[in-house]
């Protein structure tokens, strides 16, 4: 099973109700053992001090167009092309640098080569107001021959007759055996086999494969690779994808990103949805940010037997305890094949993760009987330290009488120290934290959901029943930090009522300025709500009875549906 797992991540008129407001501070910065939490209209200390906001101003140094040119001299009247861009325009982009990209859509899949520095990152960034997306089409196909492999079943080299066709390939397939790429060498391409149980596990060996056997490569729809860049504001999605119901290694499982950088990168309010997977992340970069992505309709339904739902909405690890902290923030990960989030490996590390603010609902919405996990944190029996989970929301919905979603936290027994689990609000139908993690904290959340250790926790709220009386509405409002006046909606309202009362002013919308709210399940389709700012009257009648959601491509078995009133998720837009 462990190898399974792994497969690759609204207002109508006023209702008065008991709610429970939540404003919550939204720094980027490493987290720490304070409060994480703003209750009520309170305006206390986050869990750190917030450092200076970024500029809000573009200031343009280069432009990209989708009718651009390398030949073109990277100006506003004469822009470049984006795989022109992504490589770097011959030198021509450089550290501090800001490559803004204009609206339409990019064919292809694409490569990010983009060196910054620590102090003076590269910014690429799509023009507010405008839709920047790369659609990644149709798989390569066919690209190159290996040399040969061995029976290993872990990490192996295999040899290529040229790698350079493989740049931004996250799966290659030979004879049916998929195998995960870990890195490239020269001609020499590590691969991770035994991924999703496609061979092994030991003592059975992977098959040996003949010189020259044929290589079937599926590239990310965008791969970062460089350091210190941030990619922000993209939309990621393949329009090309005929179906998402086939055996593993015969459908396209390209991640929309695959984060490669060295060190250094964010990627900040993106869309990416569609892909193989969400964003995926291994052991080979440092001090990743992944902030305020919408992740969605990523992975597949496999019919090779096993857990049907593979493709996560964010697959994540960091090798060494040493590492610097990998952050995950104010992401929406939902109905995603796979699992919502999964921080997985056998052999690697998924060591000083910090999840903070991030929303996981209706995983394997798309499939039938899939596995519903919103997040699973372990794998093998690879201990891992410097764990934190600190204000994040969960949500399975009730099938046939059953809760469904699962919230892990050392799962399969994976040994853990001292991890903190502080201040979620988890409304799947499990939750677990595994045994054999030493020193848990465990303080400061609410669990709606089946927890078989809760007796061991005092230090949090239960409930064994849907939440009624004055905990029948939980609204949370968190705003963005990157973007003053933009914000996630999160509402658990358990009433089911048809609208809720939110209040706006602490996303730092200022008076007289004009916003939207869209429904994440629909975050491209009509706001469902629209106004100018009022800082005198801050609060705003929300409806809870969208049902539309935004397009999945491809046939499925089970098209993806709303949540039920009882839970959304909205962003705020400034204009």
């Amino acid at each position: 099973m462990k190898r399974k797992l792994k497969a690759f991540l609204i207002i109508v008129g006023f209702v008065f109700l008991p709610t429970t407001m939540v404003f919550q501070n939204c720094s980027p910065a490493p987290l720490s053992s304070g409060p994480s939490s703003l209750q009520g209209s309170q305006n206390t200390p986050g869990e750190t001090p917030n450092p200076p906001p970024p500029t809000t101003n573009l200031n343009c140094t280069f432009y990209i167009s989708v009718n651009g040119s390398s030949a073109n001299s990277g100006t506003q009247n004469s822009p470049w092309s984006l795989g022109y861009a992504f490589d770097g325009a011959n030198g021509s982009i450089r550290p501090g640098d800001t490559v803004c990209i204009s609206g339409g859509t990019y064919a292809g899949r694409f490569v990010g080569k983009l060196n910054g520095t620590a102090s003076n990152p590269i910014i690429v960034r799509a023009i507010p107001g405008q839709r920047a997306i790369i659609d990644g089409g149709p798989p390569i196909g066919s690209l190159t021959q290996a040399t040969g492999t061995h029976t290993a079943y872990q990490y192996d080299d295999i040899y290529v007759s040229d790698a350079s066709k493989i740049q931004g390939v996250g799966l290659i397939v030979i004879n049916n055996e998929e195998m995960q790429v870990a890195g490239i060498v020269g001609n020499k391409v590590t691969v991770v086999r035994g991924w999703s149980g496609s061979c092994g596990p030991p003592p059975t060996p992977c098959p040996d494969h003949a010189a020259n056997a044929p290589i079937k490569a599926y590239q990310n729809l965008f791969t970062a690779k460089g350091s210190y860049t941030w990619y922000w504001g993209l939309e990621i999605t393949n329009t090309g994808h005929v179906t998402r119901v086939a055996q593993q290694g015969k459908i396209d499982m390209g991640a929309a990103i695959s984060d490669e950088c060295t060190i250094g990168c964010k990627f900040i309010n993106n869309i990416a949805s569609n892909g193989g997977g969400g964003i995926g992340t291994f052991n080979n970069s440092n001090g990743s940010e992944y902030y305020g992505n919408i992740l969605f309709y990523n992975g597949w339904e496999d019919t090779s037997g096993g857990d049907p739902g593979k493709g996560h909405g964010l697959y994540i690890q960091n090798f060494s305890p040493t590492a610097p902290v990998r952050l995950s923030k104010d992401n929406l990960s939902f109905s995603n094949f796979g699992f919502n989030m999964q921080a997985y490996t056998d052999n690697g590390g998924i060591h000083n993760l910090h999840f903070e603010g991030n929303v996981f609902f209706e995983s394997s919405n798309p499939v039938p009987n899939g596995p519903t996990f919103n997040f699973l944190i372990g794998g093998g029996n690879t201990a891992f330290v410097g764990f934190k989970m600190i204000s994040n929301y969960t949500y399975g919905p009730t099938l046939n009488g059953d809760r469904r979603g699962t919230d892990v936290v050392g799962w399969g027994g994976t040994p853990c120290t001292t991890p903190e689990v502080k201040n979620n609000y988890l409304a799947s139908g499990n939750f677990e934290l595994g045994s054999n993690c030493s020193n848990p904290v465990m303080t400061g959340n609410t669990l709606y959901t089946s927890f078989a250790r809760s007796s061991s926790f005092p230090s949090n709220t239960y409930f064994t029943a849907k939440p009624t009386g004055a905990n029948a509405t939980k609204i949370f409002v968190r705003p963005n930090f990157y973007e003053p006046g933009r914000g996630h909606i999160i509402v658990y309202n358990w009433s089911r009522a048809d609208s809720v009362q939110v209040d706006l002013s602490s996303l730092g919308l200022t008076n007289g300025q004009a916003f939207s709210i869209k429904d994440s399940q629909n975050i491209n389709g009509t706001a469902v709500f629209s106004s100018t700012f009022n800082s005198a009257s801050p609060i705003i009648t929300l409806p809870m009875t969208a049902t539309a959601v935004s397009p999945l491509y491809g046939t499925v078995s089970k098209p993806p549906h709303h949540s039920d009133k009882e839970f959304g998720t909205f962003v705020v837009i400034p204009q």
